[in-house]
């Protein structure tokens, strides 16, 4: 994927994550990744982990998974997860994370679900979705779930 290191020179100069992330999805373009794509996408990346703005790669291994083919997409990041920030960036398909996550997981996720069989550096700021530590529900947790559940009851004046 050429295009990776095109994307890590594009954004040198780039503070936001967003502005990161649109140009990820202007050079992958219409171009749908299969699950073993990205798994062999993510094998190479410690070939650049030395690099300036590494830490941002979550953005662009999620520009990738957004545009997958599958819904259910499981990585194999390890140790070096924890170095790759802005992973599951507005998610909306079932993403397994097999080792560890940086910062700001799960940032702007609109649906979907994160599990991470690993440890979370840091969360980010979910819209929607579940994520997990390995089987335990971190977002949007027990309560969030309950007071949904009964705000949709009394929407509906079921009780």
């Amino acid at each position: 994927m050429l295009c990776y290191e095109e994307w890590l020179e594009e954004i040198k100069d780039k503070v936001y994550p967003e502005e990161c992330y649109s140009i990820a999805e202007e050079l992958i373009g219409n171009e749908s990744y299969s699950e073993e794509d990205i798994q062999e996408f993510c094998k190479k990346l410690k070939d650049y982990a030395s690099e300036d703005n590494f830490s941002k790669t979550g953005l662009f291994i999620s520009a990738l998974i957004n545009r997958a083919s599958n819904d259910d997409i499981t990585i194999y990041l390890g140790e070096l997860g924890d170095k790759l920030c802005y992973l599951g960036y507005e998610n909306e398909k079932n993403l397994r994370i097999i080792g560890n996550a940086g910062e700001y997981l799960g940032e702007n996720m609109r649906e979907g679900k994160l599990r991470v069989e690993g440890r979370i550096s840091k969360m980010g700021k979910p819209r929607g979705g579940e994520i997990y530590e390995g089987s335990k529900l971190i977002y949007p947790g027990k309560l969030k779930i309950m007071l949904r559940r009964i705000a949709c009851s009394l929407r509906f004046g079921r009780r």
